[in-house]
């Protein structure tokens, strides 16, 4: 939002110095959304691929903190 918010209020319309143009802000900040959306899916699938997303139903059921952490909430043993 910033960058497109630079884009609208940098105009000297709008009080701002120029040289800033709202339509290479939005295609800017379109093209870092785009990089970290599909960063993210690369991630993702690296991810899954070498160590998997899931745990065990057991694990599942008994919760993360005590399967991962080995740590248990207060008042339960």
């Amino acid at each position: 939002m910033g960058g497109i918010a630079a884009g609208i209020f940098g105009s000297e319309a709008l009080g701002g110095l120029g040289g800033v143009s709202l339509i290479s802000q939005l295609l800017g900040s379109l093209g870092g959304i785009i990089i970290a959306t599909l960063s993210g899916f690369i991630v993702y699938g690296i991810v899954k691929a070498v160590s998997g997303l899931r745990l065990s139903e057991e694990d599942e059921f008994n919760g993360a903190d005590l399967a991962i952490h080995k740590i248990g909430s207060i008042g339960k043993e």
